[in-house]
């Protein structure tokens, strides 16, 4: 899929987003995710600091945190999360068309917004219903993503199949469940693993860090 195709699917799904924080009591806000160290409301941070992210602005910023890229998502999610759970909603709703990216493949924005949606939704109990088309994107992202992630690595010699999307990938022992499941695995998400069977589920367990 093109840039051109992803936009509308990150538009709604930042949108899904959006209705779900909305939902979401004191509590929840500060319940810890799935991303380490981080709550929901951090969560809901980074997703609007990553809509308003520009390469230019990235690279500033970046600079700015020395080129230590949790200093640099640390900053971006004081910046945008210091306000009131009300206001992130509302920021989330109104930063959810934008087409801006940091710099990497056209896949990173959607990847992104389907991930980081389920780290705050998984602990909370919530599904989140998510276009299909949105879900093989991210995975096709994701096969072969290295830096930051890891999500290669960890799905080198395995069979990967979703059961739910029309979606599969790489030889060996295999793999498989919902593609959300697949998704947290392959990004290093422990929790991931829980809804995944196959020979392969074992070597992906080992390789978690």
């Amino acid at each position: 899929m093109t840039s051109t195709d992803l936009w509308p699917l990150v538009h709604q799904e930042r949108l899904r987003f959006a209705d779900l924080l909305a939902t979401l009591t004191p509590d929840d806000w500060a319940n810890p995710s799935l991303a380490a160290g981080w709550t929901v409301k951090d969560v809901a941070a980074h997703c609007v600091a990553t809509a308003h992210t520009t390469p230019v602005s990235f690279v500033t910023q970046f600079a700015g945190a020395a080129f230590n890229f949790s200093k640099f998502n640390e900053n971006n999610i004081h910046r945008y999360g210091a306000g009131t759970a009300d206001e992130l909603v509302a920021e989330t709703r109104a930063s959810a068309g934008r087409t801006s990216a940091p710099p990497g493949p056209s896949q990173v924005p959607i990847s992104e917004i389907v991930v980081h949606s389920e780290d705050a939704a998984r602990p909370l109990g919530r599904t989140m219903n998510r276009a299909p088309e949105a879900l093989v994107a991210s995975l096709d992202f994701y096969k072969g993503a290295q830096p930051l992630v890891g999500a290669k690595k960890r799905s080198e010699g395995l069979h990967l199949v979703a059961t739910d999307v029309d979606w599969e990938h790489g030889s060996g022992a295999t793999v498989s469940g919902p593609a959300i499941a697949l998704l947290l695995a392959m990004s290093g998400r422990r929790a991931g693993l829980d809804d995944l069977t196959g020979d392969g589920v074992s070597a992906m367990r080992a390789r978690m860090t």
